[in-house]
């Protein structure tokens, strides 16, 4: 499901941190507040502690180089890694970026650059205010291209 994201390796940390973002109404999508609002702490835990442990998605091969290059560039250029680690693997309570689907990181970053989406602490809107919808593309396609 392309505006889905995929849970698999997802930092424990994160996922328990996104689960409370739904059910607290500070992030909105897809129907989680809902579903969130039913989980007790330890079953947040519990559920991420069980999608940290399953394979991370296979990166997508044989996409434009190009574009990907791109994206590496301006991946670099924003410091993703000092935060989303070397290969934007996510770690502790930040999310793996790699094996995104293209349709979700795009969805998601053009959500936190115009405000729709609310981060943690605001680093990743202020980071995205100032990339453009094909320097989000780009970075899309570098992401999915990890492993």
């Amino acid at each position: 499901m392309p505006d889905t994201p995929h849970l698999a390796a997802q930092p424990a940390l994160s996922i328990f941190y996104q689960l409370l973002q739904f059910r607290d109404q500070r992030r909105k999508g897809g129907g989680m507040e809902a579903i969130a609002t039913t989980l007790t702490e330890q079953d947040m835990r519990d559920i991420a502690a069980h999608y940290a442990t399953l394979p991370a998605p296979a990166p997508q091969t044989g996409g434009d180089a190009q574009k990907i290059a791109r994206g590496q560039q301006i991946a670099q250029q924003q410091y993703c890694s000092s935060c989303h680690g070397a290969q934007l693997q996510g770690q502790k309570h930040v999310p793996r970026l790699s094996g995104q689907s293209h349709a979700y990181f795009v969805t998601q970053l053009r959500n936190l650059r115009s405000g729709a989406r609310a981060d943690m602490d605001g680093t990743m809107a202020s980071a995205a205010r100032s990339l453009t919808d094909e320097e989000i593309e780009a970075m899309a396609a570098y992401a999915r291209s990890l492993p």
